[in-house]
């Protein structure tokens, strides 16, 4: 392992399990949108948690404030927080791609009860990896999702922490996202937030985020093998949570359709 290459060349079996996935196909109707992003929801929340603790990691954060000590690896991860954040919403202000995602839902018809009172009793009572686990408003299936990340996270390891966020989000979802984009019926006019939702994700991190996410990596990285074996480790980690994510949601709705028919 030498270089953002190799690491490409490492990743892309697992990369491919995730574009050849059954997922997206299911989702053509209404219903079976809304069972998706009430699970998917908290994969876009977990986003920011492992964009946050790069900028905690990466740049001056703290009080009394210290300089960061790469200056092109703060620059990247304060703009990418920067649109992730606080991005265009589409009608001439501005929200963070999760209040986009959840606005969407709202929408479409979606419950975003389990989601909301998660975030509420996060204000209230705090965070430990504990809280996934004896949260009563996080769906099962995307738990183990959830602890995937959050190992990452509490490893406090930049290289990790990056590829975590190069592969598994930012060069990913351009193209599993237009899988989704593609199986929407355009006659669906509840939809339409969400379209805005992924076209926005798309033109952002095909064409900026995932140039600026190769970047990241490279900085971190260098010239240091072990550094790139532990950022080879994360991706493959990472992609993987999200392909088995993938197939219980899959299984999922699966089962809610063989449910439905017996009603």
């Amino acid at each position: 392992m030498t270089g953002y290459r190799d690491l490409q060349l490492a990743v892309e079996p697992h990369r491919n399990r995730i574009y050849n996935h059954q997922l997206p196909s299911m989702l053509t109707d209404t219903i079976r949108l809304r069972a998706f992003m009430e699970h998917h929801v908290f994969a876009v929340w977990d986003f920011m948690s492992l964009l946050k603790s790069l900028q905690i990691l990466a740049t001056g954060s703290d009080v009394p404030w210290i300089p960061a000590s790469n200056s092109r690896v703060c620059r990247i991860v304060n703009e990418l927080v920067l649109e992730e954040e606080s991005d265009s919403d589409g009608t001439g202000g501005f929200a963070s791609h999760f209040d986009l995602y959840r606005s969407a839902m709202r929408v479409v018809g979606a419950d975003t009860t389990s989601i909301d009172s998660f975030i509420k009793n996060l204000s209230l009572d705090g965070f430990s990896t504990d809280t996934l686990r004896e949260s009563a408003f996080i769906p099962r299936l995307v738990l183990p999702f959830l602890e995937s990340t959050f190992r990452i996270v509490y490893s406090g390891d930049t290289a990790a922490i990056a590829s975590a966020l190069a592969f598994g989000r930012e060069t990913l979802l351009p193209d599993a996202f237009e899988d989704i984009l593609n199986e929407i019926r355009p006659e669906d006019e509840t939809a339409e937030q969400f379209r805005y939702y992924l076209s926005r994700h798309i033109e952002l991190d095909r064409h900026e985020h995932s140039v600026m996410a190769r970047e990241l990596v490279e900085e971190i990285c260098g010239d240091d093998q072990q550094l790139w074996e532990t950022a080879r480790d994360a991706a493959i980690t990472s992609l993987a949570a999200r392909c088995r994510l993938w197939d219980q949601l899959a299984s999922h709705l699966a089962v809610a359709d063989r449910l439905s028919l017996l009603i």
